[in-house]
This record gives C-alpha cells, sequence and structure tokens, in this order.
C-alpha cells in the first residue's frame, strides 16, 4: 500500500496548486510571468486528479495531457503551470511524469538513519529540468502552449526496496534541480548539499514517520506535517515564491521504522 500527501502555501502570487488521492498526487507551479497562471494551476491540478481517480484504461498519459491542454487553450486568459504527477500503475509500480522544473527525489526508507555522506546512494534526483540554454521553460501547460511544449516526460518504477520507498516532488519554490544537487563532491569524496529547506523536510518526515498512526490515517499524518512545514517556512520568511510539496511513502517504510523501534528497545 502506498500513501500519498501534498500540501500548497501562497507567498507571492499563490499560483501553485497541488492536490493528492488515494492512488497518486499532483503538483502545478504556474508560470510567474503570465497574469492569470493561478487559474491555470488550479485547473489543471483538478483535470489530472480526476484522471487519477477515474478508470481510464487504454489511454495514455500523453493523450490526457494532450486532452487538458486543449481545454486550458480554449480558455481566454493568459496563464501557464509546470506539471509534476505519480500515479500508481500496480500496488507496487508506480509512474511519474512532468512537464517543467521542480523536482523530484527518491529516497530509500532508511534515509535517516544513516550517517549524512555516508550513503549518498540512498537519494536519487528522478527530474531532470525542460529548460533551454538560459534556464527558461520549453515544456508546459498554457493557453498558447504548442503540442512540442506538452511533451511530457514519464518513468515508470518499480517500490521494491526492502526497508521502503519515498518519492518527494516539489515545485522550484523549494528548489530546482536545474541549479541545485543532491551530491558533490570534495577532496574526502561525496557528500550530500541539499537546500537547507529540503533538510528541514527530510528531519520533519522522520518524525513524523516514527509516529505509526494507523493505516487509514497515515495519508492524513503526512498531509498535516507537510503543511506544517511549509506554513513554518512561510512564517519565517524562508520563501520567496509559493511552494508545494508531495509525497509517496510505501508501507514498508512504515515497517521498517516499527523494526528500528523494536530492535532498540
Amino acid at each position: 500500500m502506498n500513501f500519498f500527501a501534498t500540501s500548497t502555501v501562497a507567498v507571492s502570487k499563490g499560483q501553485d496548486a497541488s492536490d493528492s488521492a488515494a492512488t497518486g498526487l499532483v503538483i502545478c507551479d504556474g508560470i510567474g510571468s503570465l497574469d492569470d497562471s493561478g487559474i491555470v494551476s488550479n485547473k489543471v491540478c483538478e483535470l489530472f486528479i480526476e484522471f487519477i481517480n477515474a478508470d481510464r484504461e487504454g489511454l495514455s498519459d500523453q493523450s490526457i495531457v494532450d486532452d487538458i491542454s486543449a481545454q486550458i487553450s480554449a480558455l481566454n486568459i493568459m496563464g501557464g503551470t509546470t506539471l509534476i504527477y505519480c500515479r500508481e500503475l500496480e500496488s507496487n509500480v508506480v509512474r511519474v511524469g512532468y512537464l517543467g522544473n521542480g523536482g523530484i527525489t527518491g529516497l530509500r526508507g532508511d534515509f535517516f538513519y544513516e550517517k549524512l555522506g555516508e550513503k549518498v546512494n540512498l537519494y536519487s534526483n528522478i527530474l531532470l529540468p525542460h529548460v533551454d540554454k538560459i534556464g527558461a521553460l520549453n515544456k508546459h501547460i498554457s493557453t498558447n502552449s504548442t503540442a512540442k511544449n506538452s511533451q511530457l516526460s514519464t518513468l515508470d518504477m518499480n517500490l521494491n526496496s526492502e526497508c521502503g520507498d519515498i518519492l518527494i516532488f516539489y515545485s522550484d519554490g523549494l528548489g530546482s534541480l536545474e541549479t541545485q544537487f543532491i551530491a558533490d563532491t570534495d577532496e574526502n569524496g561525496l557528500w550530500r548539499s541539499e537546500l537547507a529547506l529540503f533538510q528541514k523536510v527530510l528531519e520533519e518526515l522522520h518524525k513524523s514517520l516514527q509516529i505509526h498512526c494507523d493505516l487509514e490515517f497515515r495519508s492524513e499524518q503526512l498531509g498535516v506535517m507537510l503543511k506544517r512545514v511549509c506554513t513554518e517556512f512561510k512564517d519565517q520568511g524562508l520563501l520567496e515564491d509559493d511552494i508545494s510539496i508531495g509525497l509517496l511513502v510505501t508501507e514498508k517504510v512504515f515497517d521498517y521504522y516499527l523494526s528500528k523501534e523494536s530492535n532498540n528497545d
């Protein structure tokens, strides 16, 4: 079983949107230079959640994005958005897809118990941003986008780590992988260089996973944690832009935390 949660906090223009369902999640980050991007990001988020919740066997993800793009193009406004999503194909297989920038980072369930820097390979960047040489988006959904702009990147992932899998999704309010790196090297070898905000999310996720609440409340628990963290970032003046964060946590992660706790008794 997988647990999904998202949270969005508006800081400047209120152009981010996110939502989660029992079998997936969506994050949309509106294009700041277009006035109506908040409307577009909310609409794309709503339509994609409908797709995740519906039984649309035989329809490709690209055909759904093409249909959504056509609906957005028909709006008499000027706006656009990036898109990051994750949806279950089977209980242990998910598809992640995206248009634009932001980040998707994969972790294993024992990510916090290892000392910093000892197992950098536990962190994996999954999203390669759709940007040109000067950093401008070349893939997005907007009221004036072309078919070329809406060509998805997708990856099907087997969630089969012994200690569980965690996927963290985020808009570029937290960070974009076109300018930030999870790992780098110095004279002593590999080291982790996450954004300070990303590290804070990991710390709070670790605390949340230690609670071990009942199955029916786990997605809710993760959502509450994300909302609290995003709100704290805003209240402390740490954000320059709207922020959206999403989580996928497999049941094995909770099992792993339970086993660690038992071993420490």
